[in-house]
């Protein structure tokens, strides 16, 4: 459950509280507020409205990755040539394995990846194009 609050999030939102008022102030608005207002923006009452979606959410579990065992591996019957080359490269030359082990694949942090590396920072609908 830790890892599923953590690490299940694309915004590492911990609850479907934080999620909800979020998508309802600004999300659904490129994150700006003052569009969301101008639309008209339904905020939820936490304490009652919110809390069964909450309980709900309490109930779910993330679905196990179809090809990989309970162990965490690839099942090698599913698995694509392409699927076994890369967890053959994970486990070995890579060593992702030392700090990302099966079943969860993760060390219990957060990581800056720094994933600007990899692209042009650019202005989309006036957020953005920073690079830090």
């Amino acid at each position: 459950m830790n890892i599923q609050r953590l690490f299940g999030s694309q915004r590492a939102l911990k609850s479907v509280e934080d999620i909800t008022e979020f998508e309802q102030r600004a999300a659904y608005f490129d994150g700006d507020p003052v569009i969301a207002t101008k639309k008209g923006v339904n905020v939820l009452e936490r304490g009652s409205q919110v809390q069964f979606m909450a309980e709900f959410q309490e109930l779910l579990d993330f679905p196990q990755a179809p090809k990989l065992g309970v162990t965490g591996k690839l099942n090698p019957a599913t698995a694509s040539e392409s699927e076994k080359r890369g967890e053959s490269l994970f486990l070995g030359k890579a060593q992702c394995v030392a700090c990302h082990q099966a079943p969860y694949y993760t060390d219990n942090l957060m990581h800056n990846l720094k994933a600007e590396r990899f692209y042009k920072p650019r202005v989309i609908h006036g957020q953005g194009g920073r690079s830090h």
